[in-house]
């Protein structure tokens, strides 16, 4: 635990301050799975904490191409350092391009880049391919990373895999921070019987 977190956590755990914090993500209409409850698992152990938690969403469609550019272009637009409820503390960009929301106390906890821009990129699962459209698109997409994501104070990743990828495509570094077990109270270690 770096020095950042350990006097994030002094603060919350005195009871000091109530930390808002806003947790950027996206998503595509009628999807949901794995980043979704590691969203809503993350939001409900800061709450936990103490803190006060929203989860900001926007919606992301990749198809046709051009909506790519227009989703970051939205993401660049909004501003979230204050609400109606008064100054968010802290913001926690998760996914591709809601990373990209300006913040002056941003940290990135990226489950992944936009992969078909990457190591996906003219595959069969890729929707972006090796063409005058597909290379420009690519081309954006790795220009608004290597821009946007040096913004945070700090970046994070799920795993050791996304973090090699952003050192070997862009040259970012990145720590890895594995999330924990969403159901951690069910596992147990108990005594082993005579089976």
């Amino acid at each position: 635990m770096d020095v950042y977190n350990i006097k994030l956590k002094n603060i919350c755990d005195k009871g000091i301050i109530k930390v808002k914090i806003a947790i950027t993500t996206v998503q595509m209409p009628f999807v949901y799975g794995g980043a979704e409850i590691l969203t809503k698992n993350l939001k409900a152990a800061l709450v936990e904490a103490g803190n006060e938690v929203e989860i900001i969403t926007m919606p992301f469609i990749d198809n046709p191409l051009h909506m790519i550019e227009n989703h970051i272009a939205a993401s660049r637009l909004m501003d979230i350092n204050y609400s109606w409820a008064g100054k968010i503390d802290l913001c926690i960009g998760l996914k591709f391009p809601a990373y990209y929301i300006p913040h002056t106390n941003k940290i990135n906890w990226i489950l992944h880049q936009h992969r078909a821009a990457y190591e996906l990129f003219d595959t069969e699962l890729s929707n972006i391919k090796n063409s005058a459209e597909g290379n420009q698109m690519r081309k954006v997409i790795f220009n608004a990373d290597n821009q946007y994501l040096s913004e945070a104070k700090r970046i994070y990743t799920i795993s050791n895999r996304v973090s090699k990828r952003m050192a070997q495509y862009n040259g970012i570094s990145s720590v890895p921070l594995y999330h924990p077990c969403p159901d951690m109270s069910k596992f147990y270690c108990a005594e082993y019987e005579n089976y």
